[in-house]
């Protein structure tokens, strides 16, 4: 697959390992991440790179989600492949405070980069800093130049507060404001972990944007339209400039200067983590060390263990001829659609939803199909209509918003599976109309010589 990142592109196999081993910190679980990730990835590129044809024909909407580069991607689906590990680590009781807090930031860019820099400054000012809304704005419009409502904030905090609370449980708790507004507990001593804070946010900064903090220099009367270099005499595109606001939002020495050109208390003064509920053996041997040491890079050996299994899936994928695929969104089975027969399956999917995956089994197990990366235009589904193709048939996969649907995004996933036979019947019948259609080959000789005649 050429969209896909190639073994024997070590330094971004390394970036990768470097960046699950951070957050799973272990090795066996860093490299089953690895290779997931990996998985996924020329999937989802694909389907990512169909958004060109909508962005370059509306450039006057503003963008409500980004088409990743490829390395972008990769690093967005390593993110997502760690919270399986995450939750057994948790579920065992294995887990420290420095984890918590690691996975906390995690998620919070994970939820938040597949959808815009709105979400993501939001996310980065409400939720892990203690900014207030006018500040988180007065960011937004400086860094952007884009001007949502007071009231678009407010629900943006609520859904990504929403989302986070899903994640974590009731191993953080909420508090209500003498205004009303729902906030996490907070730990007492924030300081402690501005450090490892710092470490995070540069670990899961965009890789696309790395080394250009040096190009950021945001001033209040001189807001940077493109900080990328040009390409091939051109100028960033769209959602290149969108991924660098995202930059700008989370990479620790961008925020230090958005900060300071805003006349804003430093990000340290107002880290806001939350406080996590931990079996008191576990708080009190925990510290707040960073990562230290670089992990060991990946021998020949794991990475031939790595290559075995992906090109062991996708021959499976090859000869798969699945009787049902289960539909599972963000990591949740969501619902299973029998392939042995012609039907319809409708799922309604709720704002927030990012991803979607196709699963089957073969003799040798569960198996992914493919992925779709849901996407978000004007705050609301953007509609998208692709095919996956299996020995025995196509099944269609279409995503359509729900109009007026009040507080919150919502959208229908539709599912439509068609035979082998009844494809080949289609054309044959298509086939068959053209040439009773066709007029008959003494008229089309006779109108040829008369055409020549003239």
């Amino acid at each position: 697959m050429k969209n896909q990142i190639e073994l024997d592109q070590s330094e971004s196999l390394e970036k990768g390992f470097e960046l699950a081993y951070f957050i799973a910190r272990d090795r066996a679980s860093a490299l089953e991440v690895l290779t997931g990730a990996l998985d996924k990835l020329s999937t989802q590129c694909r389907r990512e790179k169909r958004r060109f044809y909508w962005r370059y024909n509306h450039a006057c909407q503003p963008i409500r989600r980004i088409t990743h580069q490829e390395l972008d991607a990769f690093q967005w689906l390593i993110m997502l492949e760690s919270e399986p590990c995450e939750r057994a680590q948790e579920q065992q009781g294995s887990h420290s405070l420095r984890d918590m807090v690691v996975r906390y930031i995690k998620h919070l860019v994970q939820i938040t980069m597949p959808m815009s820099s709105f979400y993501v400054c939001v996310g980065m000012n409400r939720l892990l800093y203690s900014y207030s809304t006018s500040e988180t704005q007065s960011a937004f419009e400086l860094i952007t130049e884009r001007f949502p409502g007071a009231d678009q904030y407010r629900r943006a905090k609520k859904m990504l507060t929403s989302q986070m609370r899903e994640r974590f449980g009731e191993r953080v708790e909420t508090v209500k404001t003498r205004h009303g507004e729902i906030r996490f507990r907070t730990l007492e001593d924030q300081s402690r972990w501005h450090g490892l804070v710092q470490e995070c946010l540069a670990m899961f900064s965009p890789w696309s944007t790395e080394g250009l903090c040096e190009h950021i220099r945001p001033q209040v009367d001189d807001v940077p339209r493109s900080c990328l270099p040009p390409a091939e005499g051109g100028t960033a595109g769209p959602d290149a400039q969108e991924t660098i606001f995202c930059h700008m939002f989370i990479e620790p020495v961008c925020r230090e200067n958005l900060s300071a050109v805003l006349s804003f208390s430093s990000p340290e003064a107002r880290l806001a983590l939350p406080r996590f509920a931990m079996k008191e053996e576990m708080r009190g041997s925990d510290n707040n060390e960073t990562q230290g040491p670089r992990v060991p890079k990946l021998s020949e050996e794991e990475k031939a263990v790595i290559a075995g299994r992906l090109n062991a899936s996708r021959m499976r994928r090859r000869k798969i001829c699945p009787s049902a695929v289960s539909v599972i969104v963000d990591g949740q089975e969501i619902s299973r659609f029998d392939l042995t027969g012609s039907g319809r399956l409708q799922i309604e999917l709720n704002e927030g939803a990012k991803l979607i995956e196709l699963r089957g089994v073969d003799e040798g197990g569960d198996l992914l199909l493919g992925t779709h990366l849901i996407s978000y235009v004007n705050e609301a589904f953007e509609s998208s209509n692709v095919m996956q193709f299996f020995n025995n048939g196509q099944l269609g996969l279409m995503v359509s918003p729900i109009s007026g649907s009040g507080d919150g995004a919502r959208g229908v996933l539709t599912l439509s599976f068609r035979r082998r036979f009844q494809m080949w019947g289609a054309f044959t019948r298509a086939w068959r109309m053209a040439r009773l259609t066709r007029p008959p080959e003494e008229i089309r000789c006779r109108c040829h010589c008369e055409v020549g005649a003239v």
